[in-house]
């Protein structure tokens, strides 16, 4: 580490301040390779979820509507050790319990690609909308501050929901 430090300070990333017996490093974010690299890797960090998520194997569009990010995640306020709560929609209630099967698979990988855990919330289209008009709390919650990451928009789900009940 300290090499890969030292040589890093040696073409002007970094520069070191001795502090007692130990050297801090400060990041020189006027340098070439701070602007543009680090500015490419924090913009595609805000969509790492999204690539994640599409690894997850379950079938779209046949058993699925929609998948939703919402909590802190959603909300950019999660910690090194938060975990991504996602929100599954099926298209019915036949097809959650194929879903949770696959979703417990796909623990493992999401774990070892994001250092992360996700808690999937898994819930038929129609169940969705029924919850979301009798104002339930996490209902309300995921529409208010969810992120869709793919399929249906939340208002669409409401709505064609609606509409089928």
């Amino acid at each position: 580490m300290s090499r890969a430090l030292s040589g890093l300070e040696k073409i002007g990333v970094l520069r070191s301040m001795a502090k007692g017996r130990s050297l801090l490093y400060r990041l020189n974010t006027r340098h070439i390779l701070c602007e543009r690299l680090l500015g490419d890797l924090f913009e595609k960090e805000a969509d790492n979820l999204r690539y994640v998520t599409d690894a997850i194997p379950l079938d779209w569009p046949r058993d699925m509507r929609s998948l939703i990010c919402y909590g802190s995640v959603a909300r950019g306020e999660e910690q090194d050790s938060s975990d991504a709560d996602l929100c599954f929609v099926t298209r019915g209630p036949s097809g959650r319990r194929s879903v949770m099967r696959r979703l417990e698979e796909a623990q493992t990988d999401f774990y070892l690609r994001t250092g992360n855990r996700f808690s999937p919330y898994v819930v038929s289209a129609p169940t969705f909308a029924a919850r979301y008009r009798r104002a339930e709390p996490l209902i309300r919650r995921i529409a208010a501050e969810g992120r869709v990451l793919r399929g249906d928009s939340i208002g669409e789900l409401v709505k064609k929901a609606g509409k089928a009940g």
